[in-house]
């Protein structure tokens, strides 16, 4: 996981968002916002501002590699419901029936591509290696050892 982004208290039900978000698990980001923009439901709209702001984040994170959103893939999507809006309707006979307007909360993680991931290290090793310093292994301090216990006590001991 390279960044998350987590989108709270969204005035949808967890089952709506849950038929698009099956839709663009494990897909690239840029894939992922093709496919929501093209897709006529408010759960696109809304999966669409996470991915964004999950992908945003990986980018402010990662700020001195240079990363495209074809490079980030969508990891994990989790949707859960959140709390629920309980209101009364009249119902026949004096009574009430009761309604939940529910809202739920959606966790996008996004992680680059693997080949992408070996690049990186790469690139990261081969700067290390130009910066790095070699070690003078000729004026080394040498370290001193702890005397052991039977060296301590036993010498003196006869």
């Amino acid at each position: 996981m390279i960044s998350r982004a987590i989108g709270r208290y969204l005035k949808i039900s967890a089952r709506k968002v849950r038929i698009v978000a099956d839709i663009v698990r494990g897909k690239t980001v840029s894939d992922a916002l093709g496919i929501l923009m093209n897709t006529n439901k408010k759960a696109a709209e809304l999966l669409g501002d996470v991915i964004e702001s999950a992908a945003n984040n990986a980018k402010f994170k990662h700020r001195d590699k240079k990363l495209s959103l074809s490079d980030l893939v969508i990891s994990k999507i989790m949707v859960d419901g959140g709390p629920a809006l309980v209101r009364y309707r009249a119902a026949s006979l004096g009574r009430a029936s009761m309604i939940r307007k529910r809202s739920s909360h959606i966790l996008i993680e996004i992680d680059m591509i693997p080949d992408k991931i070996k690049e990186l290290k790469e690139s990261d090793t081969k700067a290390k290696s130009k910066t790095a310093k070699p070690k003078n292994q000729a004026g080394s301090v040498p370290v001193k050892q702890r005397a052991t216990k039977k060296q301590a006590h036993g010498a003196g001991s006869k």
